[in-house]
């Protein structure tokens, strides 16, 4: 009850649309905890971000969808308990936000979709990726946003790159 609630507080963020990763990851970490809850065993997970990441601002809700992909399209068909990790490394000016698991991957036409936002058969798609990729890309530039490398049977990473230098004082209004 107390992860629901907590989502939601984080979720609402005092009508704030960008957060510290910090607050992202607790948020992520709220969402997970509910959702290992629901599925104990179906997936476990850890979080391990370096101590310096967690003051740079990223647009709220920018983690969660992710995380929520790689339990329904990943963990869940995988058939057998699986891992769910959230890390990340900080590259020159850029933090790195990895979002990973080892469940059933996707093929390259799958990726294409998604970016493409269209199977070509009027099957809706997802858009939470290309939502937290568009959002990146509008507060921080083109050379941010998100990537994804998938392998089939093996697992899928989805990377958020976005600026170090941005930190909560550069977004008080």
């Amino acid at each position: 009850t107390k992860s629901l609630a907590d989502f939601y507080l984080v979720a609402l963020s005092k009508g704030s649309e960008m957060i510290t990763v910090g607050e992202e990851i607790r948020n992520a970490r709220d969402y997970l905890s509910i959702q290992h809850a629901r599925y104990p065993d179906v997936f476990d997970f850890d979080i391990d971000l370096p101590p310096d990441m967690l003051g740079t601002m990223i647009p709220k809700l920018s983690i969660q969808p992710l995380v929520e992909n790689a339990i329904y399209h990943g963990l869940k068909l995988k058939g057998s308990p699986g891992h769910l990790r959230i890390g990340g490394f900080r590259d020159g000016q850029s933090a790195v936000i990895v979002v990973s698991d080892n469940g059933v991957g996707m093929p390259e036409s799958r990726l294409g979709e998604i970016w493409n936002r269209s199977t070509g058969d009027d099957k809706p798609v997802s858009f939470g990726i290309f939502s937290v990729h568009e959002r990146i890309r509008l507060y921080f530039g083109e050379e941010y946003g998100v990537s994804i490398e998938s392998r089939e049977h093996l697992g899928t990473e989805v990377r958020i790159r976005i600026p170090m230098e941005r930190n909560r004082r550069d977004w008080i209004v």
